[in-house]
C-alpha cells in the first residue's frame, strides 16, 4: 500500500457525521463496516477530492468482532 491509499481523519470524521444524521443509523449498529464503502454510499470524498477504494475483494470482508447478545427465550 502506498501513502496515496491511506485515508485521513477528514474522511473518517465526515463519515461519522453522516452516519450520525442518518435516520437508519441503527441498522449499522453492532457490525463492522468499510469506510470506503460508506463514503461511496453517502457520496463523500476525501480531502483531496478522490473517492476511496474498498479493498474488500483483496482482503475479504471485515471481521465482526462484536459479540451478539443471546436471545432470551
Amino acid at each position: 500500500m502506498t501513502a496515496t491509499n491511506l485515508r485521513g481523519d477528514y474522511l473518517t470524521g465526515r463519515i461519522i457525521e453522516r452516519l450520525r444524521r442518518d435516520p437508519e443509523r441503527l441498522n449499522y449498529s453492532g457490525s463492522t463496516h468499510v469506510c470506503a464503502e460508506l463514503a461511496q454510499r453517502y457520496g463523500i470524498a476525501d480531502s483531496d477530492g478522490k473517492q476511496p477504494v474498498s479493498y474488500r475483494e483483496v482482503w475479504g470482508a471485515p471481521e465482526n468482532r462484536f459479540i451478539k447478545p443471546k436471545t432470551i427465550v
